[in-house]
């Protein structure tokens, strides 16, 4: 349990502090994570992925506070951080985008293996 408490709670704040850095880019000294400004419709787009970052940080806490009654959610979360890779990781690959925020999805490469290292020990409801 305390394993759980710390490893979720831990994605839970990496996941709050990058939502929230994407709708208070002033909250990073001004400048958030270095993207082009969103004008027009893209707004929608990036205000939609940054609350559902958020999102996924609520589902971190609930396996914090209940990594068996919410085991599912551990496995949910593996798939969202594995999303955030491939669509970060390929247009960082293309030449597209450059700056820090590539550099986050280490962080979710490494939330992937250890969520899935806890999903094969744990124990399932």
């Amino acid at each position: 349990m305390t394993e759980a408490k710390w490893l979720f709670g831990s994605a839970a704040l990496f996941n709050f502090l990058v939502g929230l850095a994407l709708f208070f880019p002033a909250l990073m000294g001004g400048e958030g994570l270095q993207g082009d400004p969103v004008t027009g419709t893209n707004i929608v787009y990036f205000n939609f992925t940054a609350g559902l970052i958020l999102v996924f940080g609520l589902s971190y806490v609930c396996v914090a506070l209940d990594p068996v009654k919410y085991f599912p959610f551990i496995w949910l979360g593996a798939l969202g951080k594995l999303v955030a890779i491939v669509g970060s990781i390929w247009p960082w690959a293309a030449g597209d985008i450059d700056g820090p925020f590539p550099y986050l999805v280490l962080v979710d490469a490494a939330y992937v293996l250890l969520f899935l290292n806890y999903a094969r020990r744990a124990k399932r409801p």
